[in-house]
């Protein structure tokens, strides 16, 4: 079993280890079973649940900058409800993500 503190980790270090500006597409997962369902299969299953969201990592002021985006264009009206109500891309230090990921 994966735990939810390991997934974090391991999606923060990949994000981490690309190249500046690079995107990477990673599973989330609403609930920590669909996340493990869905690595367990290799990607064969996606749950209801669970959607591609990308990670970058971009330097500004020589500090590393990270972009969680998790818009999504499935083409449909209640879709596209969702991305207008609520802010789809998000800004971190990426030091203060990895810190999150590990906790105290």
């Amino acid at each position: 079993m994966i735990t939810a503190p390991r997934l974090a980790l391991t999606l923060v270090s990949a994000t981490l280890a690309l190249p500046l500006a690079a995107q990477t597409p990673v599973t989330a997962c609403q609930s920590q079973q669909s996340l493990e369902q869905a690595l367990t299969s290799q990607g064969e299953i996606m749950p209801d649940d669970c959607r591609a969201v990308s990670l970058a990592r971009l330097s500004s002021d020589g500090q590393d900058l990270c972009l969680l985006d998790l818009s999504r264009d499935d083409g449909t009206l209640i879709g596209s409800l969702r991305d207008a109500a609520a802010p789809d891309q998000w800004w971190m230090l990426c030091e203060e993500l990895m810190a999150g990921a590990t906790g105290p």
